[in-house]
């Protein structure tokens, strides 16, 4: 049950890395992980002043004993995924660089073909950069079926597509400035429904953004950060969701090379509902993102994790706005046994809870009707053998228990699997 959920460890991997996931998105089976980008200074093969690199990536595979995620009738399956990459590098005039990735994933279920499909994702970056400042623009494209969230355990067919501008400058001494600009589109195949709601029209939207950030440098590796962004949404199927987004926070945060290497943000977000006529229309919440890696010593890690964020929900509220807040805290424990064995372990606990009540009509129990408080906890553990520096093989673990407020959300699920995982 919820082998999906630990599936981004099932991973045979082949060369080079793919384009990013574009939107808040849980394993399950998802579209298969991929290594990191080598250096830009090295491929595979030169061609010309390209440097290429194929990659072939083998993603989860294992058995799902409840593959579509219901608390009652499961449905086990066999899942697996995977398919090939190209990556080709361009660096040109010192500083600039032309990075193009590609690749094909797809996902079999053996005894649900309605549930396969071939995805697709690309990425194209250019990029000047010096230890000082720098520039980037980017586009992105990916098809997917994967989940949105704990929110909604259906996969849903979508392409999402997005641009991206990125400069990042000093001002006087110890200030640097940062700006960005998105322009981002997710469309969403046919008409989807979810529980007797149109999910659909919460997802296809449009979104332009602008954001700025100031950053003081106090020392070398550590330096205070302000900002702010704010953005547009428009829905096409339900203009009354169109929202403008303000999102403002300040914190501090270190380098990799820092004794904690980390980040502490906190601040306030507010939603912005341009269509509705009353105030009611506006929530607003604390905005927190915090992640800390501790090196406990050269063997051992830990990492504390927290993050507060308040988004749209794609669920039809009665009354309120369709937003809902998510709190995730998380801890991490890495720890080399040996040279060649190693442990990793992990809790997460999320919560979600929407504004206003929702009514979801499952087959069997009836409709129900409420607020959704959701709270998940999520215990992960693996033991690894790296007979190599970049690969490793392990034997992973993982127990899923979610409560909810509606009883059809509660599930809970024990998984056992192995991974194989390689970084050129």
């Amino acid at each position: 049950m919820f082998l999906g959920l630990w599936a981004q460890r099932l991973t045979v991997m082949g060369l080079a890395a793919a384009a990013p996931a574009l939107g808040q998105e849980i394993p399950g089976p998802e579209p298969t992980p991929v290594p990191s980008p080598a250096p830009p200074d090295r491929g595979l093969a030169r061609v010309g002043p390209f440097w290429l690199t194929p990659y072939l990536s083998i993603g989860q595979m294992g058995y799902d004993s409840n593959i579509l995620l219901t608390p009652e009738g499961r449905e086990g399956d066999f899942t697996a995924s995977g398919g090939p990459g190209l990556r080709a590098l361009l660096p040109f005039a010192g500083f600039y660089k032309l990075e193009v990735d590609g690749r094909f994933d797809y996902l079999y279920f053996a005894r649900n073909p309605d549930q396969r499909r071939l995805n697709a994702s690309g990425r194209a970056v250019l990029e000047r950069a010096t230890l000082s400042s720098r520039f980037a623009v980017s586009e992105t494209y990916q098809s997917t079926n994967s989940r949105i969230g704990f929110e909604v355990d259906a996969r849903i067919p979508r392409s999402q597509e997005r641009t991206e501008l990125e400069v990042r400058f000093p001002l006087l001494g110890r200030l640097s400035l940062s700006v960005g600009a998105l322009r981002g589109a997710e469309r969403v195949e046919g008409d989807s429904e979810f529980l007797g709601n149109d999910v659909s029209s919460g997802l296809e939207r449009d979104a332009r953004r602008g954001r700025g950030e100031l950053e003081f440098a106090i020392t070398a590796l550590t330096s205070l950060f302000a900002g702010g962004e704010f953005t547009r949404y428009e829905y096409l199927r339900d203009p009354s969701r169109d929202a403008d987004v303000i999102r403002a926070a300040g914190g501090l945060q270190t380098k990799p090379e820092a004794l904690i290497p980390g980040r502490i943000a906190v601040g306030a977000i507010e939603y912005r509902f341009v269509r509705a006529a009353d105030r009611s229309a506006t929530r607003r919440s604390v905005y927190l993102d915090v992640r800390l890696d501790f090196p406990v010593s050269p063997r051992t890690g830990l990492v504390l994790s927290y993050n507060r964020e308040l988004d749209n929900s794609v669920f039809n509220v009665q009354a309120g706005t369709p937003t809902i807040l998510r709190e995730f805290y998380g801890v991490e424990l890495r720890k080399e046994l040996s040279a060649k064995i190693d442990v990793e372990l992990r809790g997460r606990r999320t919560k979600l809870l929407t504004d206003g009540k929702i009514t979801i009509e499952p087959d069997g129990p009836g409709p129900a009707t409420g607020v959704r408080d959701d709270v998940i906890d999520d215990y992960w553990a693996s033991l690894g053998y790296r007979p190599r520096e970049r690969l490793r093989i392990s034997i992973d673990g993982q127990y899923i228990d979610r409560r909810s407020s509606l009883s059809y959300f509660r599930v809970q699920g024990l998984q056992a699997g192995f991974a194989v995982k390689y970084d050129p």
